[in-house]
């Protein structure tokens, strides 16, 4: 019996169907899916596997999640990590009614958390399933395969009268047997390994074991045995085997110049919280991987962010910050910058330091600018903190490389409506919809009601324009409607080029901003110390050498509106203080006594120090991003 696995395009997903399917095989039964295809004709290859199946396992996974309209004209994203609900894959949707169409027997498993599903006939069921535990699903996909596989069994004998010759091999001086023989090889060690992981989901942890003993080890590669063996234990205790443990810590003591072995063990400990000795083996098996052996490389990178990670859990997050720092700066590691940059954001983002989450990200999406999901989650966390500029720059990006991203056409969407571009907010909900994104359609609906209609309006004049019809009069304001829509397109146009300008400036301020940090250089008094001119007033810069912090005194003139009495001075104290490290900083402004400004707000920013003037980029209140500068006017300290 053949399965056809209806699945996503997410990586993110391949630890999951790689499990949904070793399950299956391991009831004898064939597993492919279109993964593979998705650069080509998928279209026709997805048709063409199906049909050549007889049963279709679709997996609905939680793809992205949703983007709601809360009133007919606001338009909100939820957060890439909720507990709400997502949106699943329209692809798996499309495979599933292909293979309804065929007739084919079906088995429909849907991630918690997923949207209700389209009615695609009648009233299928789902297995719901939690991808943490999948023990309740197996169980009942276990009994429809059994029931498939013997109905397949009486369609055969009905259909043949032929048995096939189970016993032929191949013959001495075959020409095909060398291959047919590594076939055979390498599918028996598969088979195996299924079989033991298979036995270990069944809860048979010994006979899982001698499985792996007399029939997987005997057939792996020397150097993959004992590493393997130490996978089968770890998740033997993780299913409830504690006899495992012991023999996986016996297995590393005995093998204490593995780090393949080692970090087995460490992988357990920080599966159950127990981060010292998770940071003990992560540390351990770090120090023995061959830096000068380039298949070392992948194994070291992942170990030191697993050990990063461990600290953060744990609440050591300076260590973490140093440990990954000087990943970012080992020279010869490919990738190990993008994976301790994103690291460092991730980090940063569960302690809410969203600025420095926002750095980080930028970094990480410099070095691998396809890494969709972290671009779409910046984007997302960028328009949750009044970013709106950068939080579209990454959303037309996201769709430059992913073009049929639904979601992400939706928020899109959401963020051309708060930069109030309405014709373009409408088109990208439509071209959303055209996707069968429901909740583009929905927020298209509230845009129709409340404004907007930009593209009907479109569709109203080209009619009208174009009546053949030689008695037709069109109206003259059909040509002022015409007129309008064009200088509403037009200044939209170049309304989006300026805000994508102005948001690649402000990304390139992040890149210069992480460079001075590392720079290796520091601030000394003498650079920096004297008269500087600001935004909010000229005033006397102190600098401390010991911690790098600084202030600025400035004294303006109070607006008259805020005299209440003669006595009261006409003059008020602004405050201006942070701190450096290397040639980057950052700073908070404020009235003296933590007040807030005259307009309500506290100022906040980064800078980067350059001589006689220092770079900002700050948040200005509901203006959201600033770039300028301050200028130095004078080392000397005023008296005035």
């Amino acid at each position: 019996m053949r399965v056809f696995i209806g699945r996503s395009f997410q990586d993110t997903d391949d630890p999951l169907i790689r499990k949904i399917a070793d399950f299956i095989e391991s009831h004898g039964v064939e597993c492919i899916d279109a993964k593979a295809a998705k650069s080509t004709k998928v279209e026709e290859k997805v048709v063409e596997l199906i049909s050549s199946c007889d049963v279709f396992v679709g997996v609905f996974t939680r793809y992205q999640p949703t983007c709601e309209a809360t009133n007919p004209i606001k338009f909100f994203c939820k957060p890439y990590h909720t507990e709400a609900q997502y949106l699943t894959s329209s692809w798996v949707i499309q495979e599933s009614g292909s293979a309804i169409g065929k007739g084919k027997a079906l088995i429909l498993l849907k991630e918690a958390g997923v949207c209700e599903l389209p009615k695609l006939q009648g009233n299928l069921e789902y297995i719901e399933f939690d991808r943490t535990n999948l023990e309740e699903a197996f169980l009942k996909i276990a009994q429809m395969i059994s029931d498939m596989q013997n109905e397949h069994k009486d369609e055969l004998a009905e259909s043949s009268s032929e048995k096939p010759d189970m016993d032929k091999g191949v013959t001495p001086g075959d020409p095909n047997s060398e291959e047919v023989a590594g076939k055979d090889e390498k599918g028996d060690r598969v088979t195996a390994l299924k079989k033991v992981y298979a036995l270990i989901f069944e809860d048979k942890y010994s006979q899982a074991q001698a499985t792996f003993c007399n029939e997987a080890k005997p057939l792996l590669a020397e150097e993959d045995r004992l590493p393997s063996w130490a996978v089968t234990l770890r998740l033997c205790h993780e299913r409830g085997d504690v006899s495992a443990f012991e023999k996986l810590e016996a297995l590393v003591h005995e093998n204490d110049n593995n780090p393949r072995i080692i970090k087995q063990l460490a992988i357990r400990y920080k599966q159950i919280g127990e981060w010292k000795q998770a940071q003990k083996y992560f540390a351990l098996a770090s120090k023995l991987y061959d830096l000068t052996n380039r298949t070392d490389h992948e194994g070291y990178i992942n170990t030191q962010i697993e050990l990063a990670w461990s600290f953060a859990k744990d609440g050591r997050h300076d260590e973490a910050f140093v440990l990954l720092n000087n990943l970012i700066a080992h020279e010869g590691l490919e990738d190990a910058e993008f994976a301790a940059f994103k690291t460092i954001a991730g980090i940063n983002k569960e302690l809410k330091k969203y600025d420095e989450f926002f750095i980080y990200a930028e970094a990480a999406l410099e070095k691998k600018p396809f890494e969709t999901d972290l671009r779409f989650e910046l984007a997302y966390t960028y328009a949750n903190h009044n970013r709106k500029k950068l939080s579209f720059y990454h959303y037309k990006k996201l769709i430059d490389i992913a073009p049929k991203n639904a979601v992400a056409l939706n928020n899109l969407g959401v963020q051309y409506d708060s930069l109030e571009m309405l014709s373009k907010s409408v088109s990208s909900f439509n071209e959303a919809a055209q996707y069968d994104n429901t909740l583009a359609m929905a927020n298209l609906a509230d845009k129709y009601i409340a404004k907007g209609f930009i593209k009907d309006a479109r569709a109203i004049i080209d009619k009208a324009n174009n009546l053949d019809d030689p008695g037709a009069k069109v109206h003259h304001l059909v040509g002022q409607a015409q007129g309008k829509l064009n200088q509403i397109i037009e200044n939209e146009a170049e309304k989006e080029k300026r805000i994508l300008l102005e948001a690649e400036e402000q990304q390139k301020f992040t890149f210069r901003y992480l460079d001075a940090c590392n720079n290796g250089q520091t601030i000394s008094p003498s650079e920096i110390e004297g008269i500087w001119s600001t935004p909010l007033g000229k005033g006397q810069l102190e600098f401390s050498e010991k911690d790098h912090s600084f202030r600025i005194t400035v004294i303006t003139k109070k607006p008259s509106y805020l005299l209440s009495t003669q006595e009261e001075p006409d003059f008020k104290t602004l405050i201006i203080e942070g701190s450096f490290k290397g040639y980057a900083g950052t700073y908070k402004a404020c009235s003296q006594g933590s007040m807030l400004l005259a307009d309500g707000s506290n100022e906040s920013g980064w800078l980067i120090f350059n001589n006689s003037s220092i770079e900002y980029m700050q948040v200005a209140g509901s203006n959201g991003i600033e770039l300028g500068s301050w200028k130095m006017q004078s080392q000397e300290v005023s008296n005035n």
